[in-house]
């Protein structure tokens, strides 16, 4: 880090990728950073311009941490990428981040999985996020609730959305939650920038999947979407087998750990040869063409 900082002038070097993973290697294990220990990183970020992507995942960076981020994060232009899944940001710490994106020029793509997040944060960086030139946008397990999920649909129904990649997994929403299938609908509707969704363990159910059928068969840009570990049962699976058999631009499904059985699963096959179970698509963090 301290060469870093000695060489922040020197541009005519190739862009610079930090891996500062903590735990999520074995060898790292006892090597994790806390925010004091952001501050370095977040100094070297406000000099260098050669710095592009930052992995900070599965760290100890709390909400201090996250502040000093975000205050990078509004001043640098050159940042494509920043992963900070599996740290303890908390609520505070993701309204910090919130706060920077309309200041944000180049970043990319933003990476938050598993920080509790909470409702008020993920409503936050919701409303922001069309201000900032994000194309993906990982929140997945971030105990984000219904006002979340409505934030987000609401911000990607919008002309300004700029986000082809969207993970929403895992999300804090209840079953008896009707209106998860409304607004995610809608929003599959109205939005013409995704290409990939993945609404994975949110309780979805046959209900909510008629609505997303429906919405579906007027998309034109969506080549990818994961279901996977929701509610559904064999009629939500009837439902996408007769949109496969009569729609072409979804590329990748995935329904895989749904209670479909032989019903479900067996109208899909006959209906259609499209690949229908599908391993659950992951945070693809630098990797934009993962699944294509």
């Amino acid at each position: 880090m301290e060469q870093l900082l000695q060489s922040g002038d020197d541009t005519d070097l190739p862009p610079i990728s930090l891996d500062l993973r903590g735990n999520c290697l074995p060898e790292r294990f006892s090597a994790r950073l806390a925010s004091a220990d952001v501050f370095p990183v977040t100094e070297a970020l406000r000099n260098d311009v050669r710095i592009t992507s930052v992995d900070l995942g599965y760290n100890k960076i709390d909400a201090s941490g996250a502040a000093a981020v975000g205050r990078v994060l509004s001043q640098n232009g050159t940042l494509l990428n920043i992963n900070l899944e599996f740290n303890d940001i908390g609520a505070d710490g993701g309204k910090s981040i919130a706060e920077a994106l309309p200041s944000c020029t180049s970043l990319r793509q933003l990476v938050l999985r598993g920080n509790d997040m909470g409702d008020e944060a993920g409503v936050a960086v919701a409303a922001d996020v069309n201000a900032s030139p994000l194309e993906l946008l990982d929140i997945s397990s971030c105990d984000l609730g219904i006002k979340s999920i409505i934030k987000i649909a609401q911000s990607a129904e919008s002309a300004d959305c700029k986000l082809s990649h969207l993970y929403l997994s895992n999300a804090r929403t209840r079953e008896n939650e009707d209106q998860k299938g409304i607004v995610l609908g809608r929003m599959i509707k109205l939005n013409t920038s995704l290409v990939c969704l993945d609404i994975s363990r949110m309780k979805l159910s046959d209900d909510d999947a008629e609505h997303i059928v429906r919405n579906l068969k007027v998309n034109t840009t969506l080549k990818s979407i994961s279901l996977a570990a929701n509610k559904l049962s064999w009629v939500a699976g009837t439902h996408f087998a007769k949109y496969l058999a009569e729609n072409a631009a979804l590329e990748e499904l995935d329904l895989s750990g749904n209670e479909l059985h032989d019903n479900g699963a067996g109208t899909a096959r006959k209906e259609n040869t499209a690949p229908l179970f599908l391993p659950c698509l992951l945070s693809p963090f630098f990797f934009l063409s993962l699944h294509f």
